[in-house]
C-alpha cells in the first residue's frame, strides 16, 4: 500500500480568496491590524505561520498573540463560515480532481491523506463546497498545528500509519502540492514529491526545489498513477 498526501489550495481546488479575507477580518477584529498580510499569505504557508508572522511584523508580541490566539481562530472560523454561507466566494475543484481522487480512493493499493496549510475545519468546508468528499482521507495534518509547513508531512504520515496499521516508508509516500514548501516537506521524510504548476509557484520556481516530477495538471498525475500501477514493481522507480 502507498500513502498519497494532498495539499489543498492550488492542488485540488481554488477558493477565490475567502481564506485571506477571513484572515484579514479576524486580525483586524482581534488585534486592530492586519499589518502586511499579503506579504505572508501565499506560498504554501500554514495558517499558524500567517497569523504569527503577520502579527510579529506588525509589532505584536508573541506573548500577546498567544493570549488571544484562541479568540483569533474562533473569529477566523466564524468569518469563513459567514462568507461561505453568504455565497460571497466560489470554491471550485480543479480539473481532474474528482477523477484522480476517485481512482486512488477506489483502489486498495492507496491510502489518502491531507497535508494542508488550512485549519482542519476550513479544509473540510472547502472540500465540501468544491464537491469533494472529505471522508476519503484516512488522516491529515493541518495549518493550525504548526508554523512550519515541514512539520505537517511527518505528522500526517504518522497519523496515517497509526490509523491504518500500515507503515509507509519514504519511497511509498507521495506528496502532491503546488508550492516549493510542499516539495521541501516531502523531502523532510524522504517522500516522493509530485509538484503541480496549477497554483502559486511556476515551473521554474518548483524546479529549483528539486521535486521528483512536475505536472501541469491533475489529469497528468492520474495518467502517471495508472502507468505506474501497470508496471511490475509499481511506484518504485518514479
Amino acid at each position: 500500500m502507498r500513502l498519497v498526501l494532498f495539499d489543498l489550495d492550488g492542488t485540488l481546488l481554488t477558493a477565490g480568496g475567502i481564506g485571506r479575507q477571513s484572515t484579514r477580518d479576524a486580525l483586524e477584529s482581534v488585534f486592530g491590524t492586519s499589518g502586511n498580510l499579503d506579504e505572508f499569505y501565499p506560498g504554501g504557508r500554514t495558517q499558524e505561520a500567517i497569523f504569527a508572522d503577520t502579527l510579529a511584523d506588525a509589532g505584536i508580541q508573541a506573548s500577546e498573540y498567544q493570549k488571544q490566539r484562541d479568540q483569533l481562530y474562533q473569529t477566523f472560523l466564524e468569518n469563513f463560515r459567514h462568507y461561505l454561507e453568504a455565497g460571497d466566494y466560489r470554491i471550485t475543484q480543479l480539473p481532474g480532481a474528482p477523477e484522480l481522487i476517485g481512482y486512488l480512493a477506489g483502489s486498495e493499493d492507496y491510502a489518502l491523506g491531507l497535508v494542508t496549510g488550512n485549519h482542519e475545519e476550513i479544509a473540510r468546508l472547502k472540500l465540501e463546497a468544491a464537491g469533494l468528499d472529505p471522508s476519503v482521507y484516512v488522516a491529515g495534518a493541518y495549518g493550525q498545528e504548526s508554523a512550519d509547513r515541514s512539520d505537517l508531512v511527518p505528522l500526517g504520515k504518522a497519523r496515517a500509519e497509526k490509523l491504518s496499521g500500515v507503515e509507509f516508508p519514504g519511497y511509498q509516500t507521495i506528496v502532491i502540492g503546488d508550492t516549493t514548501r510542499d516539495v521541501k516537506s516531502a523531502q523532510s521524510v524522504g517522500a516522493i514529491s509530485f509538484a503541480l504548476t496549477t497554483g502559486t509557484d511556476d515551473h521554474e520556481l518548483l524546479l529549483g526545489s528539486g521535486p521528483d516530477t512536475i505536472f501541469d495538471n491533475l489529469q497528468e498525475v492520474l495518467e502517471r498513477f495508472k502507468f505506474l500501477d501497470e508496471r511490475t514493481g509499481g511506484i518504485d522507480g518514479i
